[in-house]
């Protein structure tokens, strides 16, 4: 990795993803996805056939998203995103889902199964792949594994972590505070979902919620709560939002943080339309606050619409400039099109000088700075 970082071109994809269909609970979408490939394989063949003039429809590409599910390895995932890039030495983030905790339903490997797979994928890799683990405050084995994964006495070298709150829990929760103050000390690279919830607790009702959350006149109470949700919406707006992050980053205010997504294609949709109130403008508002906050554009660069918009604000303001970073959400993207037709729009789109600055500069400084 070091002789790779001292090339001249370097490209990183910041956020990814290798699961596969052991990895996830069978209920992890909110339908029953069945746990064996040749059952997988079935169900993407039905999808290409319901519309067979075209392999662009919303229902071929769920079937590429099936066919990635069903990838006998993380190994077989990584290999086609590279396969993917014509860039030299591309640098991926692979970011781990614990999903144990939050999602009902069968589960083939359980957690500390997927840990050591990724260390293998890294072994596999090891100039191209910087693995985040995911720390779910839920799991009672989340400080054990934090520090397996970082331990210099142990040989997994994992490199960032990630934090998906709309599992069943907020971002200062006191469990997950004690992490941040190590990957403040330690430079750790923190990247959290903050967008909607497709993904998201199975719970309808969460007990006994530790951590900041926000009050409808504006301030943050940390009293434990206990909430009701009744659709995803819900969950996303309780646990995902960008303000959540406040309390975290008051106590640790040099934490390098990535929130993922830039708000997701819902906020981007009310920007574009006009509506200033919208998560976009919040994680704005955040990066002029706190020097070390940065969001990656992940998912949402399948859009032309909202890329172009991406470029104006680059291009214009030399803040936001410096904060972006550009990530694909490989392999959940594929749903929006073919992988490669997607990253070849949004890069023409960019521009050559705005891709070095999103894809290599902002990522070195996120990551290694």
């Amino acid at each position: 990795m070091k002789d790779v970082l001292k090339q001249k071109d370097v490209f990183f994809d910041v956020h990814c993803h290798v699961f596969n269909y052991r990895d996830v609970p069978d209920r992890f979408l909110g339908i029953r996805i069945p746990q064996n490939p040749f059952i997988l394989s079935s169900i993407e063949g039905i999808l290409h056939r319901i519309i067979r003039v075209s392999d662009k429809d919303r229902f071929s590409n769920y079937g590429y998203f099936v066919d990635f599910l069903k990838s006998r390895s993380s190994e077989q995932i990584a290999e086609k995103l590279f396969n993917y890039y014509t860039e030299k030495n591309l640098i991926i983030c692979p970011l781990m889902m614990d999903m144990t905790q939050g999602i009902e339903g069968k589960i083939l490997d359980d957690f500390r199964q997927q840990i050591e797979k990724m260390k293998d994928l890294r072994d596999r890799f090891p100039a191209q792949v910087l693995p985040f683990i995911a720390m779910d405050p839920n799991n009672p084995q989340m400080e054990e594994n934090f520090r397996k994964v970082f331990s210099d006495k142990e040989s997994y070298k994992f490199f960032g972590v990630k934090i998906y709150p709309s599992l069943g829990y907020l971002p200062s929760h006191p469990e997950l505070m004690k992490v941040y103050e190590i990957c403040e000390e330690k430079r750790i690279p923190v990247t959290a979902h903050c967008s909607g919830a497709i993904v998201h607790s199975s719970k309808k009702r969460i007990v006994n919620i530790r951590g900041f959350h926000l009050m409808p006149d504006g301030s943050f109470s940390e009293q434990v709560t206990t909430r009701s949700f009744k659709k995803k919406a819900d969950y996303a707006q309780f646990f995902n939002r960008p303000e959540n992050w406040i309390p975290v980053l008051e106590r640790f205010p040099k934490l390098k943080l990535n929130l993922a997504h830039f708000g997701g294609v819902d906020e981007w949709k009310k920007l574009s339309r006009g509506n200033s109130d919208n998560w976009v403008n919040r994680i704005i508002d955040l990066m002029h606050r706190y020097e070390f906050l940065y969001s990656d554009f992940s998912y949402t660069f399948y859009s032309r619409r909202y890329s172009k918009i991406l470029k104006k604000m680059l291009t214009e303001n030399s803040l936001i400039g410096s904060r972006v970073l550009y990530g694909s959400d490989y392999y959940m993207v594929v749903t929006e099109g073919h992988f490669r037709a997607l990253k070849t729009g949004f890069s023409s789109i960019m521009g050559d000088v705005l891709m070095k600055k999103i894809a290599k500069e902002n990522p070195l400084a996120f990551l290694f700075a």
